[in-house]
């Protein structure tokens, strides 16, 4: 028996939602669990499903369209129909015999190839994304002529058409990303009084950061190359060390003149607990405390650092912090 696809209710308080793309065309073979459609409602945008097994024999719903919760909107048949959008009509009941005839719900209309009309561009959220992560602009594409919805294999053409363009959000073209950890600062004031008491060395836990992050760095990248790291203040200063994890805690190397792998902004003895003004050059680390927890953050950019070696290395420098002795040894 043919089987109703309906608009799902993604929201308590959500009458309709507005279907982004088809991921599948009528005729097409799909199994359960494949990806349908997207539909985006004022929260979210999602993927739905196919229920089960089989033939999409037709869409009742084009892109664009804002859809109530409950409509039918697809039908899905455990044999492949010959003409898709005329099964579609049997399947309803209904005796159309052409396009003018059919219920207008039934007619098969070509993509879009001008945005909404309310200047929507359709287009995937993957797509959207790397669009916005790679400084392309996908109006472009609309100029240009081609169809929407956009997926991400429209990209490449987006490539062709014009030198990228700045990104609205972030440095050099990037979208900004962030990843936060919260950790106990309890080994770190352990290591520092020891190093007073049985070393007669002072030294301020900003040495220990410079080092572990530069260590942390190292290792997220794989790499003996040199690491930079800035370190600033809420009071201004700033200072330059070059390697300072392959340097006594106490005698790190200062440089300047080159600019930095990455930024450290310590935030302790005040109360913020983040701190982002605006784009950077590179890839920023603040370290906050409160009582007697350390908030990481590390806000950064794909061009700057990868997303697995981002979290790779705030991974590294938490579990540094966390055991000072061990990883100094």
């Amino acid at each position: 028996m043919p089987l109703e696809v309906i608009m799902p209710a993604l929201g308590m308080a959500q009458d309709t939602g507005r279907l982004v793309a088809w991921l599948k065309q009528p005729g097409e073979a799909v199994a359960e669990g494949d990806v349908l459609f997207e539909v985006e409602t004022d929260k979210s945008t999602m993927e739905v499903e196919a229920p089960a097994a089989g033939f999409l024999a037709s869409v009742t719903a084009e892109a664009g369209q804002d859809v109530p919760v409950g409509q039918t909107i697809a039908i899905i048949s455990t044999s492949k129909p010959d003409n898709p959008v005329a099964q579609a009509a049997v399947l309803f009941e209904v005796a159309a015999t052409s396009e003018e005839e059919q219920p207008e719900h039934l007619v098969q209309r070509p993509v879009l190839s001008q945005p909404s009309a309310d200047g929507r561009i359709l287009a995937s959220p993957k797509a959207r994304r790397l669009a916005l992560e790679q400084g392309l602009d996908l109006a472009l594409l609309v100029e240009a002529g081609h169809p929407q919805p956009f997926h991400v294999k429209d990209l490449e053409a987006l490539k062709s058409l014009a030198p990228q363009m700045p990104a609205k959000e972030g440095p050099i073209g990037q979208a900004q990303h962030q990843i936060a950890a919260c950790i106990s600062s309890a080994a770190q004031h352990e290591f520092l009084r020891w190093m007073k008491e049985d070393g007669g060395i002072v030294i301020p836990a900003s040495a220990i950061w410079a080092a572990f992050a530069a260590a942390a760095w190292r290792m997220a990248h794989d790499s003996r190359d040199e690491v930079i790291v800035e370190l600033t203040s809420l009071g201004g200063t700033s200072k330059l060390f070059a390697n300072p994890d392959r340097a006594r805690l106490s005698v790190q190397p200062e440089t300047d003149g080159v600019l930095p792998d990455l930024r450290l902004q310590d935030l302790t003895g005040s109360p913020i607990t983040s701190l982002n003004i605006g784009p950077s050059d590179c890839a920023v680390l603040n370290v906050a405390g409160r009582g007697e927890e350390l908030t990481l953050r590390l806000d950064f950019t794909p061009q700057q650092i990868t997303g697995d070696a981002a979290l790779t290395f705030l991974t590294g420098f938490a579990e540094r912090l966390e055991d000072p002795l061990t990883h100094l040894i």
